[in-house]
């Protein structure tokens, strides 16, 4: 799959102001974190969660581009295969936990 394409589906998938968890891949509670739609649709705002909990601590609210999406997208289906790539994509993006969630939470694998 293209980034191009899963960012359009995680794009069309945010209709208003929602709250997903985070999907950590180790021993780990996941945390809640709200996305909105921003920017006439082309970017997502992420912020802490306001209605579940636990939430992720962000002080201030995070703006999410294709920019970043298309940097950390060939990480996460490293990841989906069970290579370890934590190190890999901190280097990359400080977002790679919401975009992982956008992600599992928005796209639809099986047609791979």
């Amino acid at each position: 799959m293209l980034a191009e394409n899963a960012w359009e589906m995680i794009l069309r998938g945010i209709k208003g102001k929602i709250e997903i968890q985070t999907v950590p891949t180790v021993n780990r509670l996941p945390k809640w974190f709200a996305v909105l739609l921003i920017q006439d649709g082309n970017a997502i705002s992420i912020e802490k969660a306001l209605h579940n909990k636990p939430s992720c601590s962000i002080s201030v609210e995070r703006s999410l581009t294709f920019r970043d999406f298309e940097k950390v997208f060939p990480y996460f289906l490293q990841r989906k295969r069970g290579d370890s790539v934590s190190k890999l994509v901190t280097s990359r993006s400080y977002h790679q936990s919401y975009i992982y969630a956008l992600i599992s939470h928005f796209v639809s694998f099986d047609k791979e």
